[in-house]
């Protein structure tokens, strides 16, 4: 939430793709506190159980805030996909067979309302996500959170992707890590 690059306001509409145990929708809650916003709402996404069971938990502790908690992954499509369940951050759909699958939902498909913010962490499928956001993208021009650092191709992928979707945007990197991991590609739209 780099205050040079995001600017928070009234009416946020914020998808938390990815939530683990809702630690950016938290600081999201946070930050909207610091800037006096009283009028927003949280989309958060999770498709492993242990996790999910866990941000149900949090949830109940912060019973004033308008979040929407999906047992689900984003993805291109609706559909069931094959998943390693970990309880953790290694979570991971695959291509192999496996005993648990989840649900997948596209963004277009799942969220009507206005939509500001989109924050993506969903371990490589990033770029299959925003396939499933094409309209929301071109519509709303959110603000854009986007993990590139699961795929190596994903640092020059993901941003010609979002520019094919909608050329509006500009792009910041923040590298959170002392490693090749947590580097985030932020889109900001021109107006």
């Amino acid at each position: 939430f780099d205050p040079d690059i995001i600017k928070l306001q009234e009416n946020e509409g914020f998808v938390d793709a990815g939530v683990l145990n809702l630690g950016i929708s938290l600081r999201f809650i946070e930050e909207c506190g610091k800037h006096q916003i009283k009028n927003f709402k949280i989309y958060a996404f999770e498709p492993d159980g242990a996790s999910y069971t866990r941000c149900q938990e949090i949830r109940k502790t912060i019973p004033d805030v308008d979040l929407q908690l999906y047992h689900a992954g984003l993805w291109s499509e609706e559909t069931t996909l094959h998943f390693t369940e970990m309880g953790n951050g290694a979570s991971r759909i695959t291509q192999q067979e496996t005993e648990t699958s989840i649900k997948v939902v596209s963004l277009d498909h799942c969220i009507s309302g206005p939509i500001t913010f989109i924050k993506m962490d969903i371990e490589g499928y990033e770029e299959s996500a925003l396939d499933g956001g094409i309209e929301t993208i071109k519509r709303c021009s959110p603000i854009l959170a986007i993990s590139i650092y699961h795929k190596r191709s994903d640092i020059w992928r993901i941003p010609l992707k979002i520019l094919e979707i909608n050329p509006k945007y500009q792009f910041y990197l923040g590298h959170y890590s002392f490693g090749w991991d947590d580097t985030v590609l932020y889109g900001i739209a021109r107006t």
